[in-house]
């Protein structure tokens, strides 16, 4: 972007962006974001006691419990998500994976969110839960930049493809609303964006030993911070491939490649090797483990029976396969906009307008590659990768946990989708006309936002009780 009009208008986009995740901030009651009370009580847990919790630290928190039900009855967690009055405790009459602390999952979001809550000190659960809040505003803002900055590798001279793939980020409802709420996934946004944006920006060059190191790294950071970003690793081999084909031309040397790579390698299986074995038994023997889809033992929480679970006749029957559809369709429901707890969905038309749109945008990537009967770029070879095996992990997730995905885990690849989509749509555009693509896409998507709160969000949050 060379002109000070281009600058603006990114800049614009930038602070639509923040205000829209501002507004969903201000206006969803606390506790409504998926998952926000298991978050916010292993972030504190983490911030009190100075390491990693166990079982026998989650039942002995009776303070951390009375005050978080103290705080879910004063909000009408229960009546606004399940239309129910509270039970008599926290942990009574509801099921363990709503409410307790997920001491089974990835650290890393844990650990920031624990040195925030240590700043404020004791101020009281609300003040707490709001600076987590605040904490993934800041951490969605930071993901712009990196999306930015992979849609300039991905169209280095493509300005309107860069501007639109931005605003499908910025005001895409679903991550707006993901954004205002104290949840791992923000995080896991930002490392997934920072490990794309470098593999895109360096796919064309050399792969020195300091570029694989801080590739390694930025995997491995992703990895302990949500499972999600598990199709980093086969995008990881993928850039691998590219990059050597990449370095061939250049004239690297193949030693050179391979120590890089070796490398990149030895920092994520490290960094994650690390955690397993530093991380403490979650039970005691003999304990009973309240979890259920958790493991106290499996690395990132991945449990042996799902892999297994594949392979298995009763993963292809008929009924099985009906149920993967329905899985997909709530995945594509919620990566678009299903707010509170996956209870406040949008009308049918939408989702079916929505899909038409996903289609075109498909159908119009498809042409384009037809038409251009040449090689892809390799960055845009990279991150068209990246978005298929991203959707091929929660296909698989699906059917390995026999459970529906739910869309928000598409999240750590949300610049690769959406630079997917874009293209898509500009190829259906005359060439006059594709400048106006940003405008298109941004309006498109905040009248989306503005439907969504106005007819569907705001009623059932703030409506006759």
């Amino acid at each position: 972007m060379d002109t000070a009009r281009d600058f603006r208008n990114l800049l614009a986009i930038f602070i639509l962006g923040l205000a829209l995740s501002a507004v969903c901030l201000a206006f969803t009651p606390l506790w409504q974001v998926p998952d926000e009370p298991q978050h916010y009580q292993l972030a504190r847990l983490v911030a009190d006691l100075g390491r990693w919790p166990t079982l026998s630290d989650v039942w002995g928190a009776r303070q951390l419990e009375r005050d978080v039900y103290a705080s879910l009855v004063r909000h009408r967690f229960w009546e606004i998500r399940a239309h129910r009055t509270p039970p008599p405790s926290l942990w009574a009459d509801t099921a363990p994976d709503v409410l307790l602390p997920p001491i089974a999952a990835s650290p890393g979001y844990y650990m920031l969110a624990a040195g925030a809550l240590r700043l404020v000190g004791s101020a009281g659960v609300d003040a707490q839960l709001r600076v987590l809040r605040g904490l993934s505003v800041l951490l969605g803002l930071a993901e712009l930049l990196l999306v930015f900055g992979l849609a300039r590798a991905v169209f280095p001279r493509e300005p309107h493809l860069q501007a639109a793939t931005l605003c499908f980020v910025a005001f895409l409802p679903m991550r707006a609303y993901m954004t205002a709420g104290a949840n791992s996934d923000t995080l896991a946004a930002l490392l997934g964006g920072a490990a794309l944006c470098a593999m895109a920006a360096w796919v064309d060059r050399a792969l020195t030993p300091a570029r694989g190191l801080a590739l390694g790294l930025l995997v491995a950071a992703s990895l302990l911070t949500k499972r999600t970003t598990l199709f980093l690793v086969p995008t990881g081999a993928l850039f691998l491939l590219l990059n050597r084909r990449a370095s061939a031309t250049a004239g690297q040397r193949r030693a050179a490649w391979a120590l890089g790579a070796g490398i990149a390698a030895l920092g994520a299986g490290a960094l994650v090797a690390a955690w397993a074995l530093a991380r403490p038994p979650l039970a005691a023997t003999g304990q009973a483990w309240p979890y259920p889809g958790a493991s106290p033992d499996g690395l990132l929480g991945i449990r042996a029976e799902w892999l297994a679970h594949v392979f298995s006749a009763e993963a292809w029957t008929p009924t099985a396969l009906v149920g993967y559809a329905r899985a997909l369709g709530i995945a594509f429901a919620s990566f678009w906009g299903a707010f509170g707890w996956l209870t406040v969905r949008l009308g049918i038309g939408w989702y079916a307008a929505l899909a038409g749109l996903t289609g075109t945008a498909l159908a119009g990537l498809v042409r384009a590659l037809h038409r251009a009967r040449q090689r892809l770029p390799r960055a845009q070879a990279l991150v068209a990768g990246a978005a298929l095996l991203a959707v091929l992990q929660i296909v698989g997730a699906a059917i390995a946990q026999g459970i529906p995905q739910q869309g928000r885990y598409l999240l750590p690849a949300i610049g690769p989708i959406a630079c997917c989509l874009v293209a898509g749509w500009a190829y259906w555009l005359p060439a006059s006309a594709r400048r106006r693509l940003p405008l298109l896409v941004g309006g498109a998507l905040l009248l989306l936002n503005a439907v969504a709160w106005g007819i569907y969000i705001w009623p059932a949050f703030h409506g006759p009780a």
